[in-house]
């Protein structure tokens, strides 16, 4: 996906997933529900190892 939409708009992408499971972490923290926090992670890990990608891509690709 980096390499077809670009790497500034997917490290915008996944950053966005990482800021909204932290919400959902946190709503399920307040809420007292373990489903909820499970969740959130899920989304956060989606979002981190994807921005860990992107950003891979820029530091290697993008300095010459």
């Amino acid at each position: 996906m980096v390499d077809h939409l670009g790497y500034r708009v997917m490290t915008l992408v996944f950053v966005s997933l990482i800021m909204f499971g932290q919400f959902i972490i946190c709503f399920g923290m307040n809420m007292v529900s373990l489903n909820w926090v499970i969740f959130g992670r899920f989304i956060f890990g989606i979002g981190g190892e994807s921005l860990n990608i992107s950003v891979n891509f820029t530091i290697i690709y993008k300095q010459f």
